[in-house]
């Protein structure tokens, strides 16, 4: 028999990993998106487009853990 918090414990780390894959998403997007744009304008839009791209990488990079878990385990 399992124990009762075992199930909203699960239900919460299954909501964290639903949010990191929302976060992740988010950020491929925005980059994308900014991507699909013009690739001529003004060099203010083009430095704009730029540092969106970059900051969106860097997000999703800090948003990898490679194998990782987002959690090692239960501590009673």
């Amino acid at each position: 028999m399992t124990h009762p918090e075992i199930k909203v414990e699960q239900a919460h780390i299954d909501h964290a990993y639903e949010r990191l894959e929302v976060m992740r998403e988010r950020a491929r997007s925005l980059a994308t998106g900014v991507l699909g744009e013009s690739r001529g304008g003004t060099h203010q839009f083009r430095y704009t487009r730029d540092v969106i791209v970059e900051n969106s990488y860097r997000r999703l990079a800090s948003l990898t853990f490679g194998d990782e878990p987002l959690v090692f385990g239960r501590i009673d």
